[in-house]
């Protein structure tokens, strides 16, 4: 053990800052998956299967975008 205490946070303030930064890394996350996904797809253009991924991660995203408002 280090010896350093995690504290949890205390006020909406804290938690909204550390569910941001989570967040933030997810999205940097997602960007790097599509990166990669784009790659595969690259390698089979006539594979309708990388579309319609894509077509899910849109419409995920549009009711997040529609969420967050």
């Amino acid at each position: 053990m280090s010896g350093t205490k995690q504290t949890r946070p205390t006020t909406a303030a804290d938690t909204y800052r550390q569910r941001r930064q989570t967040v933030d890394a997810l999205l940097e996350e997602l960007r790097g998956k599509l990166d990669a996904h784009a790659k595969r797809a690259a390698t089979d253009p006539k594979n309708w299967g990388y579309a319609g991924d894509l077509g899910h991660v849109e419409k995920v995203l549009r009711d997040l975008a529609a969420f967050t408002r």
